[in-house]
């Protein structure tokens, strides 16, 4: 009997881990279809405009987006910037305005959006480097 119950502890346990590690990464609340509660959303990409004269933070539109689908208190889970113009400009993160002309990272022409796994807070801002440029700009929140 102890060893059927020690068996049967073990299978539970693999189970449990096994849903548990089949979770992963997946945004919170995607796999429910139910229309009760919308607890999770995708926002449709937008044209974001990067000026070369101030820092542009390339994440409100998307997380006024959110607000509006998912109301207040919602978090976000991602952040999808892609890039189809030349123009240079510098980025940076920060949870305040911030001008990134001189240093930073630099977003290429690129087929696929890159990613940032980074909450609301954390706004990322851009500034062109000799001129204006547009990115698209996405993203994944849940409630």
């Amino acid at each position: 009997m102890k060893k059927a119950i020690l068996v049967l502890a073990l299978v539970v346990g693999a189970v449990s881990f096994a849903s548990a590690s089949d979770y992963g990464n997946l945004l919170p609340h995607s796999n429910e279809t139910g229309s009760a509660v919308l607890t999770s959303t995708a926002i449709t990409p937008a044209l974001v405009a990067v000026s070369s004269t101030s820092p542009t933070r390339i994440d409100t539109a998307l997380n006024a987006a959110l607000l509006v689908a998912l109301g207040a208190q919602y978090k976000r889970a991602e952040l999808q910037v892609q890039t189809l113009d030349p123009a240079l400009v510098n980025c940076g993160y920060s949870t305040a305005v911030t001008t990134q002309t001189a240093g930073g990272f630099r977003l290429t022409v690129a087929i696929n959006p890159i990613t940032f796994n980074i909450g609301q807070s954390i706004g990322v801002w851009c500034q062109g480097i000799s001129s204006t440029a547009t990115f698209i700009v996405g993203g994944l929140g849940y409630k």
